[in-house]
Order: structure tokens, then sequence, then C-alpha cells
């Protein structure tokens, strides 16, 4: 097996955009403190997140661990995930949102 980055030789940021226009929905739930804030954290991944996280600085899709994500819905899911903020935690260096 042999590992392509980016993925299929492609753009991170066209992929991201590919990933929202197939329908695919994820929700920010972890991000380094010292790169992001806990305001971002239950924020929808879109196009005007995209817009937002690139005027920070850094890399849009999150591939240097800026953030992560869980996926809530898309076309292969039954039904969409509802994720309901309960808190926010911070711990060695990560803001956390913790759901219910």
């Amino acid at each position: 097996m042999t590992a392509y980055h980016p993925l299929w030789k492609r753009s991170r940021q066209e992929l991201l955009r590919e990933f929202i226009e197939l329908g695919f929905n994820a929700t920010i739930v972890v991000v380094q403190a010292n790169k992001l804030g806990p305001e971002w954290l239950g924020k929808p991944i879109n196009n005007q997140t995209i817009k937002d996280l690139e005027k920070t600085g850094i890399d849009a899709s999150g591939e240097l661990g800026e953030y992560h994500t869980v996926v809530t819905g898309g076309p292969l899911f039954n039904s969409n995930l509802t994720l309901r903020k309960k808190e926010i935690l911070e711990n060695k260096g990560y803001w956390f949102l913790i759901t219910e």
C-alpha cells in the first residue's frame, strides 16, 4: 500500500470543497489552543468556515492538526447526528467540545 499526499494528488482545499458539495456535514470538536480559540468549537465545516479558517493563516483542512471534526451527516448516513453542547474543556493545549 502506498500513501499519496495529498489524497489522490489533489489539493486539500479541493477535497474539502468536494466533501461539502457531496452533502457531508462535519462539526469542529477539538482545536489546538495555540492556533484557534474555543469559539471555533461547534462550527460546521462549510464554505464560510473554510474562508474564516483561511483568514487565520492555518491549513483550512486541518491536516496539520489545527482542528478535528466529527462527521455528523451525509449521503451514506441513514440520519444526521445532532451534537448538543454540554461544556468546553481545555487540556494539554487543546480545547474540546464535550457533548451529550
